[in-house]
């Protein structure tokens, strides 16, 4: 009795190795992935292959934004006129150095782009810069004047400042 319990327990043992080992002794029975055709190197690359998917394809990363930690969308904001903030419909105002004895403002294109530096003296799209003061701009053109207030809209010569 003893030797016919060895033997079946053998058997089980040699059973479990067998159903183990399995899945690396099995011949693999998968095709190879497919994979796209790619253009040829050194090629040009065609408008089809920069393709994106739609816009909306992506809505739920709009509606819970990857990079914020609690996945909740940005609270709404009110619409607002970013014209006012434009200089000469073109540039934002993106600081003023006031030195001693050199003066600079920093604008940068509204497309985006490099900060352009101007002294007074200096002219951009036909405006000179004639003053700048640590609350105001001055760009003067053709007889007229525009004065930036820094943080604001710009203004006439005429308009709430009395024009200094």
């Amino acid at each position: 009795m003893r030797r016919a319990l060895e033997i079946a327990l053998l058997a089980l043992c040699t059973l479990f190795v067998a159903l183990a080992a399995w899945p690396w002794l099995a011949p693999e029975a998968k095709a190879p992935p497919r994979v796209a055709a790619l253009p040829p190197a050194g090629g040009p690359v065609g408008d089809a292959d920069l393709a994106l998917p739609p816009l909306e394809s992506f809505r739920a990363t709009v509606e819970r934004p990857l990079f914020s930690a609690t996945r909740a969308p940005p609270p709404l904001r009110p619409a607002q006129d970013n014209a006012g903030e434009l200089i000469l419909g073109r540039y934002r105002l993106t600081g003023v150095m006031i030195a001693k004895e050199h003066t600079t403002v920093l604008l940068r294109p509204a497309t985006g782009g490099k900060v352009i530096r101007l002294a007074r003296g200096q002219e951009i799209d036909g405006w000179k810069v004639s003053a700048i003061t640590p609350d105001q701009i001055v760009l003067t053109a053709g007889g007229k004047e525009l004065r930036i207030p820094l943080g604001g809209v710009p203004r006439g010569p005429d308009s709430g400042r009395g024009g200094r």
